[in-house]
């Protein structure tokens, strides 16, 4: 297999973006240079711009505040995530609420958690609802925490207790600190699933997720028939992810570390 780390293409979901403005930034078409600008960055490690990404998360376009909320998940520090605040202030619908809080389940962080359940009480809509606790769920589940019995149960208090025993510098995704290789197994899995069925992969954040951690585009995604070559190269892709340092709890961006 041959890798491409580095310059693996920075995708948005195309249920939550538009691919068009993601490539057209990449390409350098786009008006928004300093967005671009900001990604080319920290593809190299360079995280000192992210800061200018809350800005564009506010933008009068619905594009690049899409596009900018989506990168400042997957580059925020702990500390930044409070920026967030702003993109739920000017999301324009219920419709953009639930991006926002999808990006904040992206962060991996547990400092989201009280913005997901700010969101929660300040919002009673049934779909917020349910893109919350699908964000507070990549974080860390919580099985009296569910759409049916967020509003009846004592969530903050809930998430408080089991926040206070767990790493506060960590990253966790599903309850656990995050591990590159955790991610992977989910994908064999589903690709050999998808395989044995003979049906279409059931993917959901692990091909975006190993991408931009790595720097090397997965090669298969959601909803893709998987014939025996594809399984080979999810293991040949699997194998060279095998090969890189990675250290559990940590956040990646092209493989530099989040600081």
């Amino acid at each position: 297999m041959t890798t491409r780390f580095g310059i693996a293409p920075y995708r948005a979901c195309s249920f939550y973006g538009k691919h068009g403005i993601v490539e057209s930034v990449e390409n350098g078409e786009h008006t928004s240079t300093k967005l671009r600008d900001v990604l080319e960055a920290c593809k190299q490690g360079d995280f000192t711009g992210v800061s200018e990404l809350a800005s564009l998360m506010k933008d009068v376009s619905f594009d690049i505040r899409q596009y900018a909320v989506q990168l400042f998940a997957h580059v925020c520090s702990h500390q930044q995530v409070e920026c967030f605040e702003g993109a739920v202030e000017v999301a324009e619908d219920s419709s953009e609420l639930c991006r926002v809080a999808i990006r904040l389940g992206e962060t991996l962080s547990l400092n989201a958690i009280p913005i997901l359940l700010s969101m929660q009480a300040e919002y009673a809509d049934e779909e917020v609802t349910g893109f919350v606790c699908t964000a507070l769920r990549n974080i860390l589940p919580i099985d009296e925490v569910t759409e049916e019995t967020i509003d009846s149960c004592d969530a903050n208090g809930l998430y408080a207790t089991e926040t206070a025993a767990l790493d506060a510098k960590a990253y966790y995704y599903r309850g656990q600190p995050v591990f590159i290789g955790d991610v992977a197994k989910e994908l064999i899995q589903a690709a050999l699933v998808a395989n044995r069925e003979q049906q279409g992969a059931v993917l959901v954040r692990q091909p975006q997720m190993l991408s931009h951690f790595s720097g090397i585009e997965c090669p298969v995604g959601n909803g893709q028939l998987i014939a025996d070559d594809v399984v080979g190269s999810v293991y040949d892709y699997v194998e060279v992810l095998a090969k890189m340092e990675w250290h559990k709890g940590v956040k990646y961006f092209y493989h530099h570390i989040i600081p």
